[in-house]
């Protein structure tokens, strides 16, 4: 099932209420009619942010002034578990519309509103979503250059933007300083003790009027303060309607008699974009904030590593940089500015100072790229939208590049079909391959200059880094993957298209077709399209998985009418557990049309069954209407046989003993178990039964498991994976994702595969050959602890694992140190293994 719960169209700008409509419907179509649902509504405060726009605060609380008290409570905000929910039923159609009182706001807030529900199966589901409110159209963020000022002047930027994200330009901004005093004095209690008693005081000391916003939504200013200390700087404006949009941030405003909190003058400039955004092909400009008349800048552009550089002269009257952007630039680079200016004609240095030195200035500014030069245009097409259980659907992939050039060859996609039940549990974000390979990359450059040493600066460190700146078919359905395909590799042809069959499988849901395209080595795009099977009568399961010997439950299954006309319907089933046979009682129901309704048998489940199946089937009564469905269930014992006493002994001639049976034990089971055997190591059924079991997977653990259990598949598929887990060194790793490899590893399966008779390619064999000498020769140095300790041991193994294919070359043994009395026993073993290959090579030579 999906439910939605719907928003207004138009955004709720200082609204009085709110009208959310709900459904509820099945995913092979048709409404939940008559369903019981439950509502659940909160109203939080909404963080406000824009990317585009960092280090901006957006719409704060409006500051109050006056005396404010720390100790005074505040009201908590209510949560889900303290919000009253109200049970609703659905109408015929599955649908609900409910009326939200909203209270006057002066900040943004969500209205959070959660619908709770039972889907057929008797699952408890919910779905919810974030409906925002806001108190203006508009929304006003400050940033000041710093929360420390200079002496009595504020310098601040102010954006206005709408509700989307957009500036606007034409807007009056009004400002306020309030200055905040905070006291602390001691008080007297009950008893002889003491307590301190902070008291905060607001007070507005300056109102003034900024101006209006440019074309960019912006407003630079810098004022006068007539306060020092502690301030707040508040910014206001009004949309069309009068409605109000306020924030507000702290700032520190040194005066006389705080010099010692004054700032330093420092290298650093502002480096502004004329936008945060550009696509490839276009020019971004930037407003140079340099102090000097003339300059020369260096600009580099930067991302791990410089990607370019030029040369531009820059100066008062024209301080902007042009940067062409490139496509290699996706998705995000950093532009370094550094202005160099030279010594100022006709200013001598003294012997106190120099005015007229060359100085710089370095200023950093982020620039965020379109990928449109990495982006590919996928759609998938499905031959028709619905379908019936078990049919081969068709579906057609067509890929094209952004700007309709030829595919690169080779281009490939990754193609799933998935119930979209389980994607109403959980999304699957990892289809968005474009997104995850053009996530934000890091700065991960410094830049060092031996200029200072020139100029002088007084203070040294690192001046680059940057500050920042959502039927009926007669067959019994029992066929319910939630994976219908998965094909790795679907080849695109000359126009960039393929065709795929989708076998369906029995479930009466609807299906995700995802295709994942790639092509060359940057080129990525993601498609997906929805189809979904229906009948006009549906049975659905609300059986339990596991159940346990004697339980007693009800088997319950929802009958849906997914047609247009009135159903009689009957639904009989039968019960299989073990070689018995039960009929379940017939039951008539009488259902509408888009009706779905419930019906079910009370069941004991018996003992000594590991599964019990139900085979049910539904039928319009007198019509070819009809569904089947089977269910496997699990049974587990509610009270396990174990082993109370056990003997072993030897039989020559006669054993015997007596036993008598618990008089608590359980009837039908238990019992007594008496096995021969020749000799106690004949059976390893306890070890292969472990091994089965064994639920770790690092490559030592998988190679293990196949030669223990002689698993010839198993170890197919090690040697397989094998060739992705070796490093450079051509030492094996335990996971492919490990950084190195590991000699213990290697040696282990190289002896194990030996012993064992299974074979290695004979490229892999090669490589780990030579990892294993040039460790033992001292080329490979890894990172263990203990490494001085233990070294000596893993070079005997490694030595030792080559000594059994004739590999080991007697002038490698000089290299170990013999010192057996700090060796372990299974090193002095390995050691002897290669002293009896050093003789057996000296026998051989003598011949």
């Amino acid at each position: 099932m999906k439910a939605v719960i719907q928003p207004p169209r138009e955004p709720l700008i200082n609204a009085a209420r709110a009208d959310i409509d709900i459904s509820l419907r099945y995913l092979s179509g048709g409404g939940a009619g008559h369903a019981k649902v439950k509502i659940r509504k909160a109203i939080q405060d909404r963080m406000t942010e824009f990317s585009d726009y960092d280090r901006f605060v957006f719409a704060t609380d409006e500051v109050r002034e006056g005396i404010q008290r720390t100790d005074e409570e505040t009201e908590e905000e209510p949560s889900f578990e303290k919000v009253a929910a109200t049970e609703l039923t659905l109408d015929q159609t599955g649908s609900f519309r409910t009326l939200v009182p909203l209270p006057k706001i002066d900040k943004p807030q969500d209205l959070i509103t959660e619908l709770e529900f039972a889907d057929p199966n008797g699952e408890i589901q919910t779905a919810s979503a974030k409906i925002p409110l806001w108190p203006s159209r508009y929304v006003i963020g400050i940033k000041p250059d710093s929360w420390v000022s200079s002496k009595n002047k504020v310098k601040f930027q102010v954006v206005v933007l709408d509700i989307e994200g957009n500036p606007v330009p034409g807007v009056p901004v009004q400002a306020q300083l309030f200055q905040n005093k905070h006291y602390s004095h001691r008080k007297r209690l009950t008893g002889g003790f003491y307590a301190y008693e902070t008291v905060a005081e607001i007070k507005q000391a300056d109102g003034f009027s900024l101006g209006q916003t440019n074309a960019d939504g912006m407003l630079i200013t810098e004022t006068d303060s007539v306060v020092t200390g502690d301030l707040t700087l508040q910014v206001t404006a009004m949309d069309a309607a009068g409605n109000k949009t306020v924030s507000n941030c702290e700032i520190w405003v040194p005066g006389e008699k705080y010099g010692w909190f004054d700032i330093s003058d420092n290298d650093r400039i502002d480096l502004l974009p004329e936008k945060k955004h550009y696509e490839p092909g276009e020019t971004a400009r930037f407003q140079v904030r340099v102090p000097f008349q003339e300059a020369t800048v260096l600009i580099t552009v930067e991302r791990e590593g410089i990607l370019d550089a030029y040369v531009h002269p820059v100066s008062g009257k024209d301080p902007v940089i042009e940067v062409p952007v490139k496509g290699n630039y996706a998705p995000n680079v950093f532009i370094s500015a550094l202005c160099v200016r030279g010594r100022v004609k006709g200013t001598e240095p003294t012997t106190m100072i120099d005015l007229g030195k060359p100085a710089f200035k370095l200023g950093i500014a982020e620039l965020k790229v379109g990928w449109k030069a990495h982006e590919l245009k996928v759609t998938v097409s499905p031959e028709q939208g619905v379908y019936t259980i078990r049919e081969k659907a068709k579906a057609r992939i067509r890929v094209l590049t952004s700007d309709g050039s030829p595919l690169p060859a080779g281009a490939e996609a990754a193609v799933s079909v998935v119930d979209e039940g389980l994607m109403e549990l959980m999304p699957n974000k990892t289809w968005d391959l474009l997104s995850a390979m053009m996530g934000p990359r890091g700065y991960q450059v410094h830049t060092s200059t031996a200029q200072m040493q020139v100029v002088g600066k007084r203070h040294y460190g690192i001046k680059a880094l940057p500050h920042g700146g959502g039927g009926g078919r007669q067959v019994t359905r029992e066929l319910f993957d939630t994976l219908v395909l998965w094909n790795a590799r679907v080849r695109m042809d000359e126009s960039g298209e393929a065709e795929i069959e989708i076998p369906l499988n029995d479930a009466v849901t609807s299906f995700r077709i995802a295709a994942v395209a790639h092509a060359g080595t940057g080129l990525f795009g993601t498609g997906e399209a929805s189809i979904r099977t229906t009948c006009d009568l549906t049975l659905f399961s609300g059986l339990p998985p596991m159940v346990r010997e004697g339980d007693v439950f009800r088997a319950g299954v929802t009958v849906k009418n997914g047609s247009d006309r009135l159903m009689q319907v009957e639904v009989r089933g039968f019960l299989h557990g073990g070689a018995d046979e039960t009929a379940l009682s017939p039951s008539a129901l009488a259902l509408a049309p888009g009706e779905s309704r419930e019906t079910g048998w009370d069941i004991k489940v018996p003992v000594n069954v590991k599964e019990l199946t139900y085979d049910i089937q539904a039928g319009e009564i007198n019509q070819n209407s009809s569904d089947r469905l089977r269910v496997k269930q699990k049974v587990s014992e509610a009270v396990p046989a174990r082993i109370y006493q056990a003997t072993i002994t030897q039989v020559d001639p006669l054993v015997s003993m007596e036993v008598e049976k618990p008089a608590d034990s359980v009837p039908g089971k238990g019992g007594i178990r008496v096995s021969l055997k020749p000799a106690l190591s004949v059976s390893l059924a306890g070890v292969t039964a472990y091994m089965k079991d064994y639920p770790h997977t690092c490559m030592e653990q998988k190679a293990s498991r196949a030669v223990a259990l002689q698993d010839e598949d198993l170890w197919a598929s090690v040697m397989a994976e094998l060739q992705t887990c070796m490093d450079e060194d051509g030492l094996v790793k335990y996971f492919p994702n490990c950084r190195y490899g590991s000699d213990v590893l290697t040696a282990y399966l190289y002896s194990i595969a030996y012993e064992a008779g299974r074979t290695i390619q004979d490229h892999i064999k090669e490589q780990m050959e030579k990892g294993l000498i040039a460790f033992v020769q001292g080329k490979v140095n890894l990172d263990y602890p203990l490494t001085a300790a233990d070294l000596p041991i893993r070079k005997i193994s490694a030595l030792e694992a080559l000594s059994r294919t004739g590999k080991v070359n007697p002038g490698l043994l000089p290299s170990i140190p013999v010192q057996p009395e700090l060796w372990s026993t299974s090193a002095v073993m390995d050691w002897l293994n290669i002293l009896e290959f050093k003789i057996w090579c000296r026998i051989r030579n003598q011949k």
